[in-house]
Order: C-alpha cells, then structure tokens, then sequence
C-alpha cells in the first residue's frame, strides 16, 4: 500500500462511488464494504488476475455479483480516469498489465485504489 497513491485516489473514489451506482441518495450498502474487502483478501491469497476475472463476472444477475462488477468499474475509472464501457474491461485492463510483466505494478494500483474506495465508502450512510 502506497500512502500517497491512496490520498490521490481518495477523490476519483468517491466520485466513482456516485457514478457507478453504488452510492445512492448518500446512502451505501454494507454489501459493497464486504464485497471491496474480500476483494484485497482474493488478491493476497491468489493473484489479482483471478480476482479481477471474478470481480467482473456478472452472468448470473444475482445482486452479489452485479454488485462486484460494479466495484470493479470503480476500481477502473479510479485508476485509469475514465469509463469502464464493458463489465469486462477491468478483467482486459488486468490481462494486458500482466501479459506485459507489469503485475506487481498493477497489483499496487489496484490495491491503492480498494482502499481508496474503502475508504470513501465512510463518506457516505452505510444501510
């Protein structure tokens, strides 16, 4: 965890939050903070491409996992400033770091950036 990186994402987070629907009306599902926890726990204990490729998926439409993809285009507008257009971009973004041997690179940016959403996730009414 880089402090720094973390304060600078702290501001695209909470913007993310709003504009990806996870944040409604102030308000936040507790969900959503134990979705964005297990995430740097599946990060940790396997590789951050496994836990991109189950961030993004959302075949079965159940709220669970509608809810991780949208964490996941969080993460992505955090880090890269933009859009995430497709559910699976994030997973893309992922592959295409750790296919260029830039893994550990993106792992940090990745981790920077759940904490960052963690954390403005306080920001908001948790229900």
């Amino acid at each position: 965890m880089n402090k720094k990186m973390v304060d600078e994402y702290l501001p695209s987070a909470y913007d993310a939050l709003s504009r990806e629907g996870v944040a409604q009306d102030g308000k936040i599902k507790n969900s959503y903070r134990a979705h964005i926890s297990s995430f740097g726990v599946m990060i940790a204990m396997g590789s951050v491409l496994s836990a991109a490729a189950l961030f993004c998926e959302g075949r079965d439409n159940s709220s669970a996992s509608m809810e991780r993809v949208r964490l996941a285009k969080c993460i992505y507008r955090i880090i890269n400033g933009k859009d995430c257009k497709e559910k699976d971009s994030f997973f893309e973004y992922v592959k295409a770091e750790v296919k260029q041997d830039r893994e550990q690179v993106v792992k940090e940016q990745i981790i920077n950036a759940a904490i960052a959403l963690k954390l403005a996730m306080n920001l908001y009414q948790l229900v």
